[in-house]
């Protein structure tokens, strides 16, 4: 009974993870790490660890989200971002004490 209880949970928690869909890939973000860019307090750096529908393989997205000094909401950005070291090693870090790689 508690086993199937477990199941209900879990299935119910990937159901909250919504997939995507970019040309013929699926794929939903499975975790994340976000910190605010040294000396730029409106930007974040995000490393996204994803999974793939298709065949399970994970793959990594390391993006950044801006904000206007006049809004909390920060917005995706599709373009390349230069990361300082030191926050670049602390992503890092961070992902390494998740097991992440």
């Amino acid at each position: 009974m508690e086993k199937k209880k477990v199941e209900k949970q879990k299935k119910k928690a990937e159901e909250k993870i919504h997939w995507r869909k970019i040309g013929k890939e699926e794929f939903r973000q499975v975790d994340e790490i976000v910190r605010e860019q040294t000396g730029l307090p409106n930007k974040q750096i995000h490393l996204q660890k994803m999974e793939f529908k298709s065949d399970g393989r994970t793959e990594y997205r390391l993006c950044y989200y801006m904000r206007k000094n006049t809004t909390s909401i920060y917005r995706f950005q599709r373009f390349t971002t230069f990361v300082p070291k030191v926050d670049f090693e602390a992503i890092l870090k961070e992902a390494h004490s998740k097991g992440w790689f």
